[in-house]
Parts: structure tokens; sequence; C-alpha cells
């Protein structure tokens, strides 16, 4: 196989590489922390419609 276009002759492979590592890892941080984010109001919503159901429920007897 042909393998030049891999070749460091000029030392820019290793900073391409730690570039690439540093955005793909920041993007899965702001995912991650967007999905934790998500996950907590829907588990604050999930307990207030609850507690709602429960007056409501109470009211009625």
């Amino acid at each position: 196989m042909n393998f030049h276009l891999l070749g460091n002759e000029k030392g820019i492979l290793l900073p391409a590489a730690l570039i690439l590592l540093f955005v793909i890892s920041g993007l899965l941080i702001v995912f991650v922390g967007a999905y934790v984010t998500q996950m907590g109001i829907y588990e604050m919503l999930e307990s207030r419609y609850i507690s709602a159901t429960i007056v409501q429920m109470e009211n009625q007897e």
C-alpha cells in the first residue's frame, strides 16, 4: 500500500491529530452536558406533575 500521504516530513501530523482530539473531546463534553441538563429538566417536570396529580386526586375525594 502507498502511505506516503501520511508522511510526517513537515511535522504537521501530530498538531493536526491533537487539534482533532481537542475538537472531538470538546463536542463530546458539550453534548453530554446538554443531555444531562435535559434529563434534569425532565426529572423536575415529572416530579411536579406527579405531585400536582396527587393534589388533584386528594381534592376530588
